[in-house]
């Protein structure tokens, strides 16, 4: 999910709801992975806390940078 912001959180929290595997998000300041699927209620409570997304317990820190290149390389190898 690039961009997990309010639109964003909350249309991961629907995809989550619904049995959807959320594998990565990210915000301006960093990005979080899980291979597994990242807990989206236990994220958006931290969250709430103030504490950075990239700093999720139940997630692997990495640049938001790269997400956007894989949703790119995803998009284009889709075509």
């Amino acid at each position: 999910m690039q961009g997990f912001g309010n639109v964003g959180a909350w249309a991961a929290e629907i995809f989550h709801e619904q049995g959807g595997k959320v594998l990565a998000a990210s915000d301006a300041f960093g990005a979080t992975r899980n291979e597994k699927g990242l807990d989206i209620p236990a994220l958006r409570k931290h969250l709430g806390t103030g504490a950075k997304l990239a700093d999720f317990p139940g997630g692997e820190q990495f640049k938001a940078l790269l997400l956007l290149i894989m949703i790119i390389v995803i998009t284009l190898s889709s075509s």
